[in-house]
């Protein structure tokens, strides 16, 4: 399935029945192990999947969605949200703080999980997510790893791709 087709099954109500969550920790917690997620997430990191396309589904989303009490594509909104929680990319911070920001009843769910993304963000790094996104961290940065009673301190940063700033960033430890 191409990226195009997996972000319009998140809109379907068929995609959106198979998955029952009563809290937004729950949902996150369900989104991520749905390999759609997953595939987006490859998709997006890999580059076939950009920011552009991802603008413009939320987007098509929200016109469809109507002035109803409760927003119908929650799910979909979520599920983008946790495909994007381990990019760092500054589109990926900024889908997660707007989503995260809303505090209207239509859409609890959908920036619950978003919030709880965030939250992931802040604790995986240790640190706020902002200094992460803004530039890759210096090895003079980041903390020795003890290695089998060894202290070995990482010696260069890598993205996972050359281009793509999307991608995550790859800490290297070579051996003395």
């Amino acid at each position: 399935m191409t990226p195009h087709e997996l972000l319009h099954k998140l809109r379907s109500e068929e995609w959106d029945a198979e998955i029952v969550a009563s809290t937004p920790s729950g949902l996150r917690r369900i989104l991520h192990r749905r390999v759609e997620v997953r595939e987006l997430r490859n998709a997006y990191a890999s580059g076939c999947l950009d920011q552009e396309e991802i603008r413009s589904f939320v987007d098509e989303l929200i016109r469809d969605g109507g002035a109803t009490p409760r927003f119908p594509y929650q799910t979909a909104l979520a599920a983008i949200a946790v495909m994007l929680e381990p990019c760092c990319s500054p589109f990926a911070e900024e889908y997660l703080r707007d989503l995260a920001a809303i505090r209207s009843t239509r859409f609890t769910f959908a920036a619950g999980v978003a919030r709880d993304c965030k939250s992931a963000r802040t604790d995986l790094i240790h640190t706020s997510v902002r200094d992460f996104v803004c530039g890759t961290p210096s090895t003079s940065e980041l903390p020795a790893v003890s290695w089998e009673s060894q202290v070995v301190e990482p010696t260069s940063v890598e993205c996972s791709q050359p281009g793509i700033s999307n991608g995550s960033p790859k800490v290297v430890f070579n051996e003395a």
